[in-house]
């Protein structure tokens, strides 16, 4: 049973795993008085000159004898100060190193908001590796994992990745081989949910301008974080997928076709029962031109189910053209398409 007195003392002694972490930040977010309690006593562990030597083999005691000076009340209004025992000032260095390295592998942005410096103006350089519209890429990160980057599409990362991190922006899609590495979690974040994972491989669709972020985990385990702590944890498993609906800002488990999503890894253009929009957007996207409808076309209610396999643009469009009734002109990176009457 989750205990905030006991995780408190075991956080400032480095002591927590990941998800205990997440307990606690669970718990700090609660209530201002959890966040207050917090942050008083980390900030005293942290800047006091007169700091406590803790016997950890009394967690309660520990932690009580850490927390009672600074939440005391006293006749003159004042807060207390703990009565101190001596301790080193290596000591101290230690756990300030060790503290900062759990907040940075386990990607806390809450813990590192209360901190004095963010890992934002720490003057790292940031790391980017982008697609533009019309190619994909292979890429390798710097602890060894792999990345399948689909069109238009960005990762970026700091420096010290794979080292005091694994922490990674994703701007829409790509499929993530991760090196396992048991110390540090590999956290994915996007524009509304995180997914982080030890050691696996799972594919993140997170466009902007699409209405859903999907996930699909093809090996291991992961959970799913709502950034905006709206909803709880979700946690997949090998073969199953989860959407988060950015408009009613909730989880639930995508039905779509295992093949189909993960096929544009292998080069295959693949839709199943596709609106117009979405199959006019993943045509641009693919092949790097921008779609003009001409004439006709605003009332088609498309559910397109088709695959493509290293097929030209040209091919694609006269097949779905035959299906779908329009004729096309191509001209450089523009095309036009006209409904037929």
């Amino acid at each position: 049973m989750f205990n905030p007195d006991k995780s408190i003392y075991a956080y400032l002694m480095g002591d927590l795993n990941t998800w205990e972490v997440r307990e606690l930040i669970q718990w700090i977010n609660d209530s201002p008085e959890n966040k207050r309690k917090f942050k008083a006593i980390r900030e005293y562990w942290e800047n006091s000159n007169d700091t406590i030597t803790l016997d950890k083999t009394n967690i309660d005691r520990a932690y009580n004898k850490l927390s009672s000076g600074i939440f005391e009340d006293h006749s003159n209004g004042q807060v207390g100060q703990t009565i101190a025992l001596p301790r080193t000032k290596s000591y101290k260095a230690v756990w300030m190193s060790l503290a900062a390295s759990i907040v940075l592998a386990l990607g806390v942005f809450f813990l590192m908001n209360l901190s004095q410096s963010s890992p934002a103006n720490n003057g790292l350089a940031m790391i980017v590796k982008e697609n533009p519209k019309g190619r994909k890429s292979q890429i390798f990160l710097p602890d060894g994992t792999k990345v399948w980057l689909n069109a238009e599409s960005k990762v970026e990362y700091q420096e010290g990745f794979g080292h005091a991190h694994r922490n990674i922006k994703l701007h829409g899609e790509a499929y993530f081989d991760i090196e396992k590495n048991k110390n540090l979690p590999f956290i994915v974040e996007t524009s509304k949910v995180s997914i982080t994972a030890l050691g696996t491989e799972f594919n993140v669709r997170s466009y902007l301008e699409e209405a859903s972020i999907d996930v699909l985990l093809t090996e291991g385990k992961v959970v799913i974080s709502d950034l905006d702590h709206i909803n709880e944890d979700e946690y997949l498993e090998e073969g199953e997928s989860l959407s988060y609906s950015k408009y009613e800002k909730k989880f639930e488990m995508n039905l779509s076709e295992f093949e189909n999503l993960l096929a544009w890894r292998n080069g295959i253009l693949s839709f199943h029962e596709a609106s117009q929009e979405e199959v006019f957007r993943t045509l641009e996207r693919w092949y790097g031109v921008k779609l003009i409808v001409k004439k006709g076309g605003s009332n088609q209610e498309w559910k397109y189910t088709s695959r493509f396999e290293n097929e030209s643009l040209e091919n694609v469009l006269i097949s779905m053209g035959h299906v779908k009734k329009f004729d096309f002109n191509i001209s450089n990176e523009t095309v036009t398409l006209s409904y037929r009457n």
